[in-house]
């Protein structure tokens, strides 16, 4: 996925269901082949990927889906991943069964894998500032 849906339909991610229609229908008139000037589309978008965005975002389970991959996608930009480590490479105190590592703002990541044996990486938050490192379990 990296098209981004609402930026296709022109509206903000928390936009109703309403002003996603009417923006569907608007654009839908502007760029459909057989109906409009496609040269006068929202931002050169096909009239595909319009239909596309609309089919995802006007269903409530497919739209919070999408949501939720566009939040991890935001998480995962290189600008807020501080590192990515092994848990073999991070510190280890076995009296509290916690990993840890210092992070560049002089905070410190620490957790435990607690709960998350089935994942094979997760993403950490310093304690500090909101740098994140990416952890491999496996």
């Amino acid at each position: 996925m990296s098209t981004n849906y609402y930026k296709v339909l022109g509206c903000r991610s928390d936009a109703s269901l309403e002003e996603i229609k009417r923006r569907y229908h608007y654009l839908v008139l502007k760029c459909h082949p057989d109906k409009g000037d496609s040269s006068d589309s929202n931002g050169n978008y096909s009239f595909q990927e319009i239909d596309e965005a609309w089919k995802i975002l006007r269903d409530p389970v497919s739209r919070k889906a999408y949501d939720e991959e566009l939040r991890l996608r935001r998480l995962e930009e290189p600008n807020l991943i501080f590192g990515t480590f092994k848990l073999n490479e991070l510190d280890y105190d076995s009296s509290s069964d916690t990993y840890s590592c210092f992070c560049k703002c002089g905070g410190i990541y620490r957790f435990t894998t607690h709960g998350f044996e089935q994942f094979n990486s997760y993403l950490i938050t310093c304690e500090q500032c909101s740098l994140m490192i990416s952890v491999e379990l496996q």
